[in-house]
């Protein structure tokens, strides 16, 4: 393995005046620690802290979990602990948001089109024909939709914003918010379940690749809010059940921070932006993607959120398409998603249901869980294993039996 090729190197050439040289022994500080996340290997007792210091910075930037396996066969009896092989995932995917981020920045600095925006503040299709395109793979996805279905547009302040609608017209409301780039079609593998029991609402947020026509921009919050309760309006629902996916998830926390009486439940699915900090690699990404010449590598994008996941043909080139040919509004000034605050969580009167996969790698997904059972007070939370930020279909029977569960106790 190159990686046990690598540490075996450092064994031969140990630093003069460390006060130890890498080699096996018994007495070993990831053992006693029931830790090998910061050790790339056994040293001989006493290590050093200048060792201790660049083994722990040789198996951050190597890949975290390697050290599990370079350690097994000192210790083939022991197992990888489960946060090591999360850690070593969320690195692996940061990894690859910032060659992702470097590489688009890398390709419009040697075209010379990093450059201000010409075509205004809003968001939109890059020309009649890409619009074109994306949405004739939108109508590929939503041919698949396994359940009838409706497409509604709903007249909004900030433009036509599309929905659709499917489910008995007398079951309870659900509204979908979807996730960044995959528009109300990214609930495909979801809307067969949810809408057996609801009328589910599947929206295309306003400003994102979709069928929906920014014509006023999402400022702030209270514009994104402002926006959904306009919808809702449209819909003809006082009070529903809320669900959103990434930004979708953000979205539909503010709403159900700042209109409760609106809102009997919440679903959040790897909410974006709203319990943790972003990934300081998808935060560059997300601030320089709108200047760049062509939207982010949309199947690059896919593998880094969900590694190994198969996605649907037609779903996969509706979201490539999306990245390509949708401009996404000027960051500088339309609305950024940013953490709510401690006291903002704790005014949450309503349930709340929280999923996220323990393999995130836009935010921290053990910080963004710890943040919400400490400050929601009815959550219901779980953290879903070898799952990436693409929840909604990576784990779909999951979160449809959960969701489902949830929404009618």
């Amino acid at each position: 393995m190159v990686h046990r090729r690598g540490v075996r190197s450092l064994e031969r050439r140990p630093q003069a005046g460390s006060g130890a040289a890498l080699t096996p022994a018994a007495d070993c500080l990831a053992c006693r620690h029931r830790s090998l996340s910061r050790i790339v290997l056994c040293a001989s007792a006493p290590v050093s802290a200048v060792w201790r210091e660049r083994l722990g910075t040789f198996a951050s930037a190597v890949d975290t979990g390697d050290a599990v396996r370079l350690y097994a066969p000192l210790h083939p009896n022991r197992e990888a602990p489960d946060a090591v092989k999360q850690r070593r995932t969320l690195v692996n995917r940061n990894v690859a948001a910032v060659a992702l981020a470097t590489t688009a920045v890398g390709i419009g600095v040697l075209t010379g089109r990093v450059v201000g925006r010409t075509q205004g503040e809003l968001s939109g299709f890059r020309s009649p024909e890409a619009e074109r395109r994306y949405i004739q793979a939108y109508e590929l996805v939503l041919a698949q939709w396994p359940v009838p279905y409706e497409e509604l547009t709903i007249p909004t302040s900030f433009g036509d914003t599309q929905v659709v609608a499917s489910g008995d017209t007398d079951a309870q409301p659900l509204v979908l918010l979807h996730a960044t780039g995959t528009s109300s079609t990214g609930w495909l593998l979801n809307i067969g379940r949810l809408s057996s029991r609801h009328r589910v609402f599947a929206v295309d947020i306003i400003g994102e690749a979709g069928k929906s026509k920014q014509t006023r921009l999402l400022r702030d919050r209270r514009d994104c809010v402002q926006w959904l309760a306009s919808v809702l309006d449209g819909l003809g629902l006082r009070r529903t059940h809320v669900a959103g996916w990434s930004f979708g998830g953000w979205t539909a926390l503010a709403f159900t921070i700042d209109e409760p009486q609106r809102v009997d439940k919440t679903v959040l699915l790897a909410p974006f932006g709203s319990l943790a900090p972003y990934a300081p690699a998808v935060l560059i990404f997300l601030k320089i993607g709108p200047y760049l010449p062509m939207g982010p590598p949309g199947s690059l994008a896919l593998r880094m959120m969900s590694p190994g996941y198969q996605f649907d043909e037609n779903f996969a080139r509706q979201f490539i398409l999306g990245g390509r040919y949708f401009k996404a509004a000027d960051p500088r000034v339309s609305v950024f998603p940013k953490p709510f605050t401690e006291k903002e969580l704790r005014s949450i009167g309503g349930p709340v249901q929280l999923m996220v996969g323990g393999g995130e790698s836009t935010f921290d997904p053990h910080r963004a869980v710890n943040q919400a059972q400490r400050c929601i007070p009815d959550l219901h939370a779980q953290l879903v294993p070898d799952v990436g930020h693409m929840i909604a279909m990576e784990a779909a029977d999951l979160v449809n039996d959960r969701m489902l569960r949830f929404l009618s106790d």
